[in-house]
C-alpha cells in the first residue's frame, strides 16, 4: 500500500521531533506541549504560559482535559522550570483527537518561530 501524501510528510517529520524532544532538558528552555490546549485559567499554570498557537480552529482552551493534565505533569516533573517556559500548541479537538497535518503544522511553526529559533 502506497503512503499518502500526508504519511509520507508525517513520516519525513519523525526525525525532526526526536530532535525537539531530547532530554535531560535545560531549566531556562521552552517546553512545548502539543496536545488538546490548555486551560490557562488553572491555578497551577498560572505564569507559566508563554504562549498558546491554535491549529484546531476551536480556540486555545482545552475542552478536553488531557493538554491540562499534560501541562500540569510537566510542571510536576520539572519543578525547577521558571515561569514562562511553556508553549502550548493546540494540535487536538475537543475530542481528543489531532490530524499529522495540524501536528506538522505545528512543528513547522515551532521550528520557524522566533520562539523555536531562539532554542538553538
Amino acid at each position: 500500500m502506497v503512503p499518502s501524501a500526508s504519511e509520507a510528510r508525517f513520516d519525513a517529520t519523525w526525525p525532526m521531533i526526536w530532535e525537539l524532544t531530547e532530554f535531560p532538558h535545560d531549566p531556562n528552555e521552552i517546553i512545548a506541549i502539543l496536545d488538546t490546549g490548555v486551560l490557562t485559567s488553572h491555578p497551577l499554570l498560572r505564569g507559566c504560559i508563554r504562549e498558546v498557537v491554535d491549529f484546531t480552529g476551536e480556540g486555545g482552551e482545552d475542552r478536553n482535559g488531557h493538554g491540562t493534565f499534560a501541562a500540569l505533569v510537566a510542571r510536576t516533573a520539572m519543578p525547577g522550570i521558571p515561569l514562562g517556559r511553556f508553549l502550548i500548541l493546540k494540535v487536538a479537538g475537543a475530542d481528543g483527537r489531532g490530524t499529522q497535518d495540524n501536528l506538522i503544522r505545528a512543528l513547522g511553526w515551532m521550528r520557524s518561530s522566533t520562539v523555536g529559533a531562539r532554542r538553538g
